[in-house]
């Protein structure tokens, strides 16, 4: 591969890097984006998401999870569960309880955080009706992170 290839090859690789980007999915989402409150849209676009989130606002944080699932509880109610592979970010024991950020497959255009021989995490955010019900962390091997204390409408 001569020089010049590989220079087209890396600029390629970066513009799709850079679209996956919070400010590139707000701009993908820009109506539902543009209707949140500047302190939702701020703290989306640095890649937090929390309870209540709908599913366009975790999509516009964290991009597209890499499964998506949909369970029917005891009681005939229908959740949506995307899963994300990852891990909490730095600093995350220092954000406001309920308010997560992660570092995911999605962020590789920032940084590797599968390079090192840290275990990588299952992040589950669980939706009814659209709209986030819990955030929860666990290891590869099944155990669990993060559990959040809350209940579940209906229960």
């Amino acid at each position: 591969m001569t020089a010049i290839n590989r220079l087209v090859l890396i600029g390629g690789l970066a513009c799709l890097a850079g679209c996956a980007t919070a400010p590139h999915r707000a701009r993908q989402y820009s109506a539902e984006y543009d209707a949140l409150p500047e302190e939702t849209r701020e703290r989306v676009a640095n890649g937090f998401i929390r309870e209540g989130d709908t599913s366009e606002t975790v999509y516009i944080a964290m991009g597209p999870p890499q499964s998506r699932q949909k369970i029917r509880d005891d009681f005939g109610l229908y959740y949506e569960h995307w899963i994300y592979l990852g891990r909490p970010a730095p600093g995350q024991d220092e954000i406001e309880p309920g308010n997560y950020r992660f570092v995911t497959v999605n962020d590789m255009s920032w940084s590797n955080p599968f390079d090192s021989d840290e275990k990588n995490q299952r992040i589950h955010v669980v939706f009814l009706d659209n709209v986030v019900q819990r955030v929860e962390v666990e290891d590869e091997d099944g155990t669990p992170l993060v559990r959040p204390k809350m209940s579940m409408p209906g229960r």
